[in-house]
C-alpha cells in the first residue's frame, strides 16, 4: 500500500492541519449568509445563523 498509515502520527497531524484550514474557509463563506456561532468537536458541529439569514441560498 501507499501513503501514511492513519497510526502514524505525522499522517493524523497533516490531516488535522488540512481540516483546520478548509474550516476556515468554509466559515469565512458562510459569514456571507449570516452565520454568527461555529464550533466543531469531534464530528458534531454547532451553527448559529442570524434570524434573517437566509438559509436556502446555503
Amino acid at each position: 500500500s501507499t501513503g501514511w498509515p492513519w497510526g502514524h502520527l505525522g499522517g493524523s497531524l497533516l490531516v488535522d492541519i488540512c481540516r483546520i484550514h478548509l474550516e476556515k474557509k468554509l466559515v469565512e463563506q458562510l459569514e456571507q449568509y449570516g452565520i454568527v456561532h461555529w464550533r466543531r468537536y469531534v464530528n458534531d458541529i454547532l451553527a448559529i445563523f442570524k434570524k434573517d439569514a437566509d438559509v436556502d441560498k446555503l
